[in-house]
């Protein structure tokens, strides 16, 4: 059994938790992308931070599918830098939200941060070993 599958089914988990974070109603404006939301600067920057991280989750999720065909170093070290930068953003988005109020959204975002956090460590433990 190949090793990198374990990131194969855990990326499209992350997708979804951080696509999630971006459905959701973050407070009583709607979800962040929604017109009302965006008149604020900081549901802005949390919007383009998450959407960024989820872009880079897309891509992630991509090199965890080819590692399985092709084994070799750069993907899974592109993953993991990948991967590892999108989990940042979250938790950037996380702290840049927390200064304020509390909803759901951020913490499906969180759980998206943890999971992305968590890959990107197994994935340095592979590229290590």
């Amino acid at each position: 059994m190949n090793p990198n599958i374990k990131y194969v089914v855990i990326m499209p988990i992350i997708l979804v938790f951080t696509s999630l974070a971006i459905a959701l109603d973050i407070s009583v404006c709607g979800s962040l992308f929604a017109q009302s939301c965006q008149k604020s600067e900081v549901y802005k920057q949390m919007a383009a931070l998450i959407a960024t991280a989820l872009a880079l989750f897309i891509i992630g999720t991509v090199f965890a599918f080819i590692s399985i065909f092709k084994g070799k170093s750069w993907i899974c070290i592109s993953e993991f830098i990948i991967v590892a930068a999108g989990a940042t953003l979250m938790l950037i988005a996380l702290c840049i939200y927390y200064q304020g109020k509390h909803f759901w959204a951020p913490l499906v975002g969180g759980i998206a941060m943890t999971l992305g956090l968590e890959t990107s460590v197994f994935i340095l433990i592979d590229i290590l070993s």
